[in-house]
Order: structure tokens, then sequence, then C-alpha cells
């Protein structure tokens, strides 16, 4: 009996097919992730520099919250935070 004669044999040959398939698309969309996650880091240090500059201007946390539509209990956060990191 040849495979394609065998319906279990057939269907288990698509669906190692389709593994194998959606395997590819999550190494390709893990790798575009981590790409990303690596630009959203750096963006975000960009932005937390920015936010420094702004509070040691004299800027109020509201008024940053405002300019990077971010509450003003994270500005204080990300402050505190980076505050801590440069000791």
């Amino acid at each position: 009996m040849k495979e394609t004669d065998n319906p279990a044999a057939h269907f288990l040959s698509e669906q190692a097919e389709s593994l194998e398939a959606l395997a590819g698309k999550i190494r390709i969309e893990l790798a575009r992730m981590q790409g990303r996650t690596k630009r959203s880091a750096e963006a975000r240090e960009m932005r937390n520099r920015e936010i420094m500059a702004l509070a040691r201007r004299g800027w109020t946390n509201k008024e940053i919250g405002a300019r990077f539509n971010l509450h003003p209990v994270s500005i204080s956060r990300i402050i505190q935070r980076q505050l801590k990191g440069s000791r």
C-alpha cells in the first residue's frame, strides 16, 4: 500500500507539513519581536533621558506626562528609577 493510499498516513503527512510551516512562521515572528524589543528598549531609554531633561528644567510630572501621554505617577516612577540607576 502506498502512502497516498493510506488516509491516516496522508493526514499525518499533511499535519507535519502544516506544523513545519507554523514553526517557520513562529521563528520569523520571534526574530522580528526580538529586534523590535531591542529597538523598543532603545526608544524607551531615549524617552527616559528626555523626561529627566525636562524634569531638570523644572517641568512638573503632569506637564511631562501630557507631553508623553503618560500618567504623572508613571513619570514619577521613571524619574525615581533613573535617579536610583545614576547612583
